[in-house]
């Protein structure tokens, strides 16, 4: 059984060139507890997105991240969100 706990990264600090250094704006719905992006703006282009693929918590040190995997017409990408500062950031463009 994997132990996430285990993880050899956890404990890296985010750096600029990391995966996490493009901040995006995400309009989102939160309601009863959830959260579902609705929409993001990257390069002065809005994203559209159709569905949320995979939504997961995960921590980069005593920080707790919420990751998703969302799918908009251009493609699918992986976004974060920082609940300490409110912040969401691209991961990476996952495919077409």
């Amino acid at each position: 059984m994997f132990n996430h706990q285990a993880r050899w990264d956890k404990e890296l600090p985010f750096q600029k060139g990391d995966d996490y250094s493009t901040p995006i704006a995400v309009t989102c719905v939160m309601e009863k507890g959830k959260i579902t992006p609705k929409s993001f703006l990257w390069k002065n282009t809005n994203f559209e997105i159709m569905k949320t693929n995979f939504s997961w918590k995960d921590c980069r040190g005593k920080k707790e991240l919420l990751f998703f995997s969302v799918q908009t017409p251009c493609g699918h990408y992986q976004i974060v969100l920082c609940p300490d500062s409110s912040t969401w950031y691209l991961i990476k463009l996952l495919g077409p």
